[in-house]
């Protein structure tokens, strides 16, 4: 049933603003999601630019090999449509047309490369959306990410505008949007679905809506793996609101069991999809030889596994430095005194999540993808310039943006076509 709108009547010429704004917020539109929404589009236009001048020079795919599965061979000179489902899109189309294979697939006892190493949710939706408008997998994929990065875009700002004003706000969604791997958003891999997963459940809990927060943590522990970042700051700020509940009232009130079910469902999602490989092929570490099967992951199971932070017997003074700057980097951005305006769930998460990355993954060219998702570390100044700064300094500081913005989208461009786009033999070249 249509809700009742109170217009006014034909003689007064305009409809009561207090009426439109009611209708506009029974359907969770707001005036101010417009602008990061702008932001978005036009953003992804200049990406379509990029990867269609890109996808000219690509070269020809047609066979697959240890570093770049074929499933849909390509012309060289495919365009931009040739070259949505790159890398991992491969793999993702296949998911989304064949499925996953009823076992995991050996030769002389080494697991060989398949599709239990990636998560379902991406293609599932792709499939879905193929069969209901007969669409082809690449522009399922783009219109699925679209959608996605926009949910996203918007709920990055309406947790920013929770505690800063209009500017640092926008300059956080400016600058995600131009950050160098952004172009991934709207090409046949998981991050926009992902990440508009995460700032949704992290906009749940600001909001108290636990359930919202479990159905999102649930989604996302089929689409990421990266849902251990997010049970941890869901464990903490629950925590930290219980404890703060029970000291207010004298240690008499309890946490609402929808909140605690929402950090059971935190930790249920980080072994989600594990378990369901593990089930599906009757092997209890499937998902973890999946992905060893590929150069990058070796190590899972034989506790050989390094990190940005730990390479083992490889540890030199140099990398341990980059470490070290890299953490300190991470602590200053989510400590700072400033950071309490983005709200518990979001510093929380700006602190958790890059350490999750530099503690879980090998160095690599990768790691620029992967840090896409930890959204508001792009502008880490979420001082209101109207109020706190001279017009001296606010000029510096939207100058500063400027600046920001112009390297992201060079860093972008090389992103596109020094990774991204494939100009020879796949493995000589850095990968996405």
């Amino acid at each position: 049933m249509l809700p009742t709108l109170d217009f006014a009547s034909p003689r007064d010429g305009a409809a009561d603003p207090r009426a439109v704004e009611r209708w506009r917020r029974r359907r969770g539109l707001r005036r101010d999601d417009l602008v990061p929404l702008a932001i978005f589009v036009v953003a992804r236009l200049v990406d379509f630019a990029l990867l269609g001048l890109g996808g000219r020079s690509q070269a020809a795919l047609t066979s697959s090999s240890p570093a770049y599965h074929v499933f849909s061979p390509t012309p060289s000179s495919p365009g931009l449509l040739g070259i949505l489902a790159n890398w991992d899109g491969q793999w993702y189309e296949q998911i989304a047309l064949s499925g996953y294979p009823s076992s995991l697939p050996t030769a002389h006892g080494i697991v060989g490369q398949n599709a239990w190493a990636f998560y379902p949710a991406l293609p599932v939706v792709c499939r879905a959306l193929m069969g209901s408008l007969g669409i082809g997998f690449p522009v399922a994929a783009v219109t699925v990410n679209l959608c996605a990065g926009a949910v996203a875009s918007v709920a990055l700002h309406r947790l920013l505008r929770d505690g800063v004003s209009s500017f640092p706000a926008l300059a956080a969604v400016l600058t995600l949007n131009a950050y160098a791997a952004s172009p991934v958003l709207q090409v046949a891999y998981p991050e926009a679905l992902a990440l508009a997963l995460v700032l949704l459940a992290l906009l749940a809990l600001r909001r108290r809506r636990y359930v919202m927060v479990s159905v999102a943590a649930i989604a996302l522990g089929l689409t990421r793996p990266i849902s251990l970042p997010l049970a941890i700051v869901v464990t903490v700020v629950v925590a930290s609101r219980a404890r703060s509940t029970a000291g207010s009232s004298g240690g008499h009130r309890q946490t609402p069991r929808s909140a605690v079910s929402a950090v059971v469902a935190c930790w249920v999602a980080v072994v989600l999809w594990p378990t369901i490989t593990a089930i599906a092929t009757r092997t209890p570490t499937a998902y973890l030889r999946a992905q060893e099967a590929w150069p990058v992951n070796r190590g899972l199971l034989d506790h050989r596994w390094t990190s940005w932070l730990w390479q083992g017997d490889a540890t030199t003074l140099k990398s341990a430095l980059v470490g070290v700057i890299a953490v300190g980097a991470v602590l200053a951005v989510a400590l700072r005194p400033s950071a309490r305006r983005w709200g518990a769930e979001l510093r929380t998460w700006a602190l958790v999540y890059p350490l999750f990355v530099l503690l879980a993954t090998r160095p690599g060219p990768s790691v620029v993808r992967l840090m896409l998702p930890a959204a508001v570390i792009f502008w880490p100044f979420p001082e209101d310039p109207a109020r706190d700064e001279s017009r001296a300094a606010r000029h510096v500081r939207r100058t500063l943006l400027g600046v920001v913005v112009g390297l992201g989208l060079v860093w972008q461009y090389l992103w596109v076509t020094g990774i991204f786009i494939v100009h020879g033999s796949p493995a000589e070249q850095l990968y996405p």
